[in-house]
């Protein structure tokens, strides 16, 4: 089972984050009062009740019926709709709950079977589902009937470039997370994001630490790597100065917190789309370095620090480059 986040966090780093659009909720949806509401966390509007659609929506029948509702589908003022991958489909499953339907409380769904697009690696003529009754994928012949949530791609994300929306996501993940987030004040998680041209103090106080930040370190692109896709891996440090010299004190809290926190990144990445397309296929954890002496992170005040490394493999078709 894949578990995914409880999007709760109490301070907004910048507009557009889970924060910043209802204080304390868990997993954050725009309501467009029009049957439609929007994940804030990958961008996606979904139905809010698909057997509520003209269309036989909760009967849709074999893969090739019901690709052909979701494709057909006009809603809302938008004609767009599609059949969502797995990665979307199953960010929509709320683990977290005590017995299924394992949705969101946003949404209306029953304990059914949801068609996905994504075939299968071992047969086309399976596609993988989503178990809603109990929150699970498995595959279903395309012959089987089951049951459609159609999807579309929102404005509500405005990133331009998928690096800019992987490294939202990575904050929102971090920052979502309350235990992590209430270790540092709100002008100490430093995020590089925002109107601030330079977030970090050139002289700190004592009072500046903890600080958390969130730094893109580089990557290596790989352009034309087959002979119609290109992948670029990026990574990011979370970086964590504590001011303190006792490692159960901030050190080892924070180090346990930012685990917790990173737990169902996988999830979340493999969610976002750019040209309505799902890009992030592989989320790697690097090593985790610990020490008293980083200059940078200290800035002389001496304290145990920790940088914590990820690496996050993207793919893109190069046609749409």
């Amino acid at each position: 089972m894949i578990h995914l986040p409880n999007t709760n966090a109490t301070v907004s780093l910048s507009n557009g984050d889970d924060a910043f659009y209802g204080l304390g909720r868990s997993r954050q949806f725009i309501d467009h009062g029009d049957g439609t509401l929007t994940d804030l966390a990958t961008g996606l509007m979904w139905i809010a009740d698909p057997s509520a659609l003209a269309g036989d929506f909760d009967a849709a029948g074999d893969y090739a019926a019901a690709l052909v509702l979701c494709e057909g589908l006009s809603h809302a003022g938008y004609t767009d709709w599609r059949m969502p991958n797995i990665q979307s489909l199953f960010s929509m499953v709320n683990p977290n709950l005590a017995v299924g339907p394992y949705i969101f409380s946003d949404f209306t769904a029953e304990n059914a079977f949801y068609w996905s697009s994504t075939p299968l690696e071992a047969s086309t003529a399976f596609r993988l589902v989503v178990d809603i009754e109990h929150a699970i994928l498995t595959p279903g012949h395309i012959s089987a009937s089951y049951w459609a949530w159609p999807c579309r791609t929102s404005g509500y994300i405005t990133e331009s470039d998928p690096f800019t929306a992987v490294h939202n996501a990575l904050l929102n993940l971090l920052m979502a997370y309350v235990p992590l987030s209430n270790m540092f004040k709100a002008g100490n998680r430093v995020a590089f994001v925002g109107s601030k041209r330079s977030p970090v103090k050139d002289h700190p106080q004592a009072a500046d630490l903890p600080e958390i930040r969130l730094v893109p370190t580089g990557g290596t692109p790989h352009l034309q790597r087959t002979s119609n896709s290109s992948s670029c891996v990026c990574t990011w440090e979370i970086q964590i100065s504590t001011g303190d010299q006792r490692v159960d004190e901030k050190l080892l809290p924070a180090e346990w917190a930012v685990y917790r926190a990173m737990e169902d990144w996988v999830a979340v990445l493999g969610a976002l789309e750019w040209e309505g397309k799902t890009y992030v296929k592989l989320c790697r954890p690097q090593s985790i370095a610990s020490g008293v002496s980083n200059a940078d992170l200290n800035r002389d005040i001496i304290g145990w620090s920790t940088i914590w490394g990820c690496e996050v493999e993207m793919w893109f078709s190069t046609a749409d480059l």
